[in-house]
């Protein structure tokens, strides 16, 4: 009885031996040689576009981080100039009570 080919996978190469002649065993073989050589042409190409788009995204990432520091940046020159701006008072008669209070409780 005729083996088909997932019983000689489980099998093994025994049996593949033992039933076909050669001219069989050298068409299986290049069958197999085939499918390996396509299986790894397409890993090696899944690898390539992996590391790819990998680098996109480590570049995304670096312009993101460029463009929040530059957010930061910006504000904490907001934030001086309009300290800078701001005049102090010296005069102790424009503060009333109740605001120092509130400026002490804060």
């Amino acid at each position: 009885m005729p083996l088909c080919l997932e019983q000689l996978y489980i099998v093994g190469c025994d049996v593949f031996c033992s039933q076909f002649p050669r001219r069989a065993q050298k068409k299986m073989s290049s069958i197999m040689s085939w499918e390996n050589t396509k299986k790894a042409a397409a890993e090696a190409k899944l690898r390539t576009r992996e590391e790819k788009l990998e680098k996109k995204k480590a570049e995304y990432a670096e312009k993101m981080r460029n463009q929040i520091a530059a957010i930061h940046k910006e504000a904490q020159e907001r934030k001086f100039s309009s300290v800078r701006t701001l005049q102090p008072v010296t005069d102790p008669s424009v503060f009333s009570y109740s605001s120092v209070v509130l400026f002490c409780t804060f």
